[in-house]
């Protein structure tokens, strides 16, 4: 039996030529001598003494037993002296044989024979995988013929795991990420020892999508009619918890937004936003499709030979996140964990088996986010070439349907443009759009466009590239200010002025504001109207008149005196609120609140008593 691998064949031809002088052969090679040998768990070395300065090679050769042919196990070139290997298997605590060929075409010569006893073997996996906060069992299976386990140790396990050192099973649950490295002690019944290291490769599992949340409460706000207010950034107001960077990648058969994990991989998140920075990614191509595994790309161009995208330097290996569907990892060397540069590859199905404890585990540094891996499924389910004539690598290249008869830059699937995109979107609606309308600019800042005296309440909604979305409203007021509804009325001249009276009724324009009449009708209905009440048994004169709703700075005074010629003296001021004592009633319209103000001297024989109402604004 072959300790790792398939015997060698090997075919030694005589050849046979036609000359006129006799043919001269060389003798076999000398042999080779003090074959040594170590075998210690997986480990094998052999080393031996090359006695011979002409072989063409040598073959290491081994039996099991002491009886029966020889069985290649390797070859190796002239004038090596030594070879170590890591064996996958072997019969375990089995006697072999092993002896070193030196061979040339005139025949062979053999070394010593070197016998040794195999070591015991521990035949479960080399590492034990599982996720943070999932509980995890491994089970220690080693053999040894004739003999049985008598305990199991460890060293190096972390303190969230266990050991039972008599059935040999590993339990726990992970409470962090692990690549942490331990040994695994079996001792048998027959004293023979065995040991075996192991890797621990925890990861976190995907992080949970979160919807968008609100971080401040949206203020009310206050405009003024006939003026623009500036643009509002929402992003003070909403935020996205599990995504702070994504990109767009378009492709030529949909868009895929990727959302990263800057905290899980910066360095590898830095890397990748390099290439897209530069436009590396620009008319790449998907060059490597295979079906319930992996889409790859990142590496070639769709031009003629598909050459390389510029390749920065190698970025450090970050596995922290476990490589799920959905997942975007980077590609790498097989043999170094840390070769990744430009390639990615998105998972199509839940590679955490295979690739959490590969090559020291692959790099997740981003997820497809909202409906991208339906774009995703899409292009594997496209047929795939191989071009490995144009291109050695293009060997499962996915390609339009009906596929080209040969390489054809147009047919593939290759990137169209790659940014960076917003985390979240706006939308903004007003429930009275007559009074205040809503929209998001394209930058994503919110616009607010006041057309009318009054209250809108306004609701914006934020929606992540997941789709999922949270709604907040804040109430806008819109106050007309007396400047712009005088321009409004479109006078001219001199009629065009706060103190001027164009209908000629006594009141200036200010005044017609103010109560809310028309200043090209000399219409008195909306006049202050005089009464009387009765308090505590006293008479009081009472003045009647509307307060303009949403009109800004338009300030109204109420003031009494016992003569028309004054002193005047305040009596309500609107500022003062209608909870004032002077309040006798108040009541809400659409554009007005209609007050009644009394004063707060009586009437008597002997004290006479005037109102007036004067509106003004700073």
């Amino acid at each position: 039996m072959n300790p790792s691998r398939l015997p060698l064949r090997r075919s030694l031809c005589a050849a046979l030529f036609l000359t006129t002088a006799p043919a001269v052969f060389a003798a076999p090679p000398a042999a080779p001598s003090n074959l040594q040998l170590t075998w210690k768990d997986a480990d094998l070395a052999l080393s031996w003494a090359d006695n011979s300065s002409d072989e063409e090679g040598f073959y290491l050769t081994y039996r099991v037993g002491s009886s029966g042919a020889f069985s290649d196990f390797t070859r190796v070139n002239p004038n090596v002296t030594s070879y170590s290997d890591v064996l996958t298997s072997w019969p375990a605590c089995t006697v072999f044989e092993w002896q070193v060929e030196a061979y040339n075409a005139s025949g062979s010569s053999f070394s010593n024979i070197f016998t040794v006893t195999a070591p015991p073997r521990i035949s479960s996996a080399v590492y034990i995988s599982g996720l943070v906060n999932t509980p995890i069992s491994h089970q220690i299976v080693a053999s040894c013929p004739g003999a049985t386990i008598a305990s199991v140790a460890a060293s190096g396990l972390p303190a969230w795991l266990s050991l039972n050192p008599t059935t040999g099973l590993i339990t726990g649950t992970p409470t962090t990420t692990s690549r942490s490295p331990i040994n695994i002690t079996v001792t048998f019944s027959n004293g023979i020892i065995a040991n075996q290291k192991f890797r621990i490769n925890v990861f976190r599992p995907v992080p949970a999508l979160a919807a968008p949340v609100s971080t401040s409460p949206l203020p009310d706000r206050t405009l003024t009619f006939g003026t623009t207010p500036p643009p509002i950034s929402l992003t003070a107001f909403f935020s996205d918890p599990d995504v702070s960077q994504a990109s767009r990648v378009v492709f030529n058969t949909g868009t895929i937004d990727f959302a990263y994990y800057p905290d899980a991989a910066p360095a590898t998140v830095t890397n990748f936003l390099g290439y897209i920075s530069r436009g590396d990614y620009t008319n790449s191509i998907i060059h490597r499709s295979i079906p319930n595994f992996v889409l790859q790309g990142g590496g070639y161009k769709a031009t003629a030979g598909a050459p390389s995208i510029p390749r920065q330097p190698a970025v450090v290996n970050e596995p922290e996140i476990t490589n799920a569907r959905g997942t975007v990892a980077m590609a790498k060397l097989g043999s170094d964990p840390n070769s990744a540069t430009s390639e990615f590859f998105i998972s199509l199905a839940n590679n955490a088996a295979n690739l959490n404890n590969q090559n020291e585990g692959f790099t997740v540094f981003a997820r497809v986010a909202g409906n991208g891996m339906a774009v995703a499924d899409a292009i594997a389910a496209l047929p795939i070439r191989s071009y490995a004539s144009t291109n050695g690598v293009l060997t499962d290249c996915p390609v339009t349907n009906p596929p080209p008869p040969a390489f054809d830059p147009a047919s593939l699937v290759k990137v169209l443009s790659a940014g960076p995109v917003a985390t979240l979107s706006f939308a903004a609606s007003s429930a009275n759009p007559e009074i205040c309308s809503a929209s998001i600019a394209p930058d994503g800042n919110l616009l607010l466009s006041p057309s009318g005296p009054g209250t809108a309440l306004i609701t914006i909604t934020a929606t992540d590239l997941d789709n999922q979305s949270i709604s907040r409203s804040f109430t806008t007021t819109v106050d007309q200010s007396f400047a712009p509804w005088l321009a409004s009325q479109n006078f001219s001249g001199n009629d065009n002025l706060p103190d001027s009276d164009p209908d000629l009724d006594n009141r200036s324009n200010l005044l017609e504001f103010a109560f809310l009449s028309d200043p090209r009708s000399p219409n008195q209905s909306s006049l202050p109207t005089p009464g009387t009440t009765s308090i505590s048994g006293s008479t009081h004169l009472t003045l009647a008149f509307p307060i303009r709703r949403f009109a800004g700075n338009l300030r109204y005074q109420v003031e009494a005196a016992s003569s028309t010629s004054g002193p005047w003296s305040p009596v309500w001021i609107s500022t003062d609120g209608l909870s004032h004592p002077r309040v006798l009633s108040s009541s809400l319209a659409a554009d007005r609140i209609n007050v009644t103000i009394s004063d707060s001297s009586p009437i008597t024989p002997g004290n006479r008593r005037f109102l007036r109402l004067r509106a003004t604004e700073p």
